[in-house]
């Protein structure tokens, strides 16, 4: 198993999205690398506070108000937008295969 790989693992072990075979097989290896399975704990944890935070969507004048901002800032780089238009922000902003979240 490469660097790469192992670390893969251990980022899919902490998100608790590791079939049985390879989360034996990822505490195995932390068992025996205390340095990195406190590493881990400790990145678990962090994974934990995050996803028990509040969650708050901001103003719609705020959204709008930054997004006209984004679209001054960078009229050149992209001037089939303009400031209040949004209808077709998400496909010049989105990266393919994903899709934009709901603000």
């Amino acid at each position: 198993m490469t660097e790469d790989e192992r670390d893969e693992l251990i980022d899919l072990y902490v998100d608790d999205a590791l079939p049985e075979s390879l989360r034996a097989r990822v505490e195995e290896h932390l068992s025996g690398h205390p340095e990195e399975a406190a590493a881990a704990a400790i990145l678990r944890a962090t994974v934990g506070r995050l996803q028990a935070a509040p969650t708050e969507r901001p103003d719609e004048w705020f959204v709008e108000r930054a997004l006209d901002r984004l679209l001054r800032e960078h009229s050149e780089a992209q001037p089939a937008i303009q400031p209040g238009d949004y209808s077709n922000l998400y496909s010049v902003l989105k990266k393919p295969g994903k899709q934009p979240r709901n603000l």
